[in-house]
């Protein structure tokens, strides 16, 4: 799929924002609305604000997600395609009739538009791109990679239940790195 979205004439932030999706697991708002401060390259850690993370109204928490290889390619690519706007954005948005070019991220809805707009000539099943976070979390649990199931609820940035909530408070950051770097491994971009 992601092979046949350029020609197809999908834009290359929707396409990479896919892509950032089915690598992260992370939702469509929390990677359309990216900006460059929030990656600390030195820690290679992501680290997505409160304001953007699905949680309770009110809620405080923030979401940390390493950054593999491939991730760091496509920011690069990403920088380099649209430095020129000068955008505050990792996914600016070039077409807006509201503001300037790169003054915004790119709608989270333009995904789907676009996914919805391509999808016969994708030849593939029906889907929204969240729908990829399933396939990480799915694949995540494949005998090659064999991520713990509780990694994978943290790489989703899922809250935990039960006691599991209250006493385990560990971050998993080492173990959710390895995970991503083996489905990363798998998964070509």
């Amino acid at each position: 799929m992601f092979e046949r979205l350029p020609k197809l004439g999908v834009s290359p932030q929707v396409i990479y924002a896919l892509k950032f999706i089915a690598l992260t697991g992370c939702r469509p708002i929390e990677v359309t609305g990216a900006r460059w401060s929030e990656f600390d390259f030195v820690t290679m850690l992501w680290t997505i604000p409160c304001e953007r993370v699905k949680q309770k109204k009110g809620g405080d928490r923030i979401h940390k997600v390493p950054i593999t290889q491939n991730m760091l390619v496509m920011l690069d690519e990403l920088r380099s395609a649209f430095n020129y706007l000068n955008s505050d954005y990792v996914f600016p948005s070039t077409t807006s009739i509201t503001c300037a070019p790169g003054q915004q991220p790119i709608d989270r809805h333009s995904l789907s538009r676009a996914v919805n707009r391509k999808l016969d000539q994708l030849g593939v099943p029906k889907f929204v791109p969240h729908d990829l976070r399933r396939t990480l979390a799915t694949r995540l649990g494949d005998s090659d990679i064999g991520a713990d199931p509780i990694v994978v609820e943290k790489i989703l940035n899922h809250q935990l239940q039960g006691m599991q909530k209250v006493y385990n408070l560990q971050e998993y950051m080492l173990k959710r790195r390895e995970a991503l770097e083996k489905w990363e491994a798998k998964f070509r971009v």
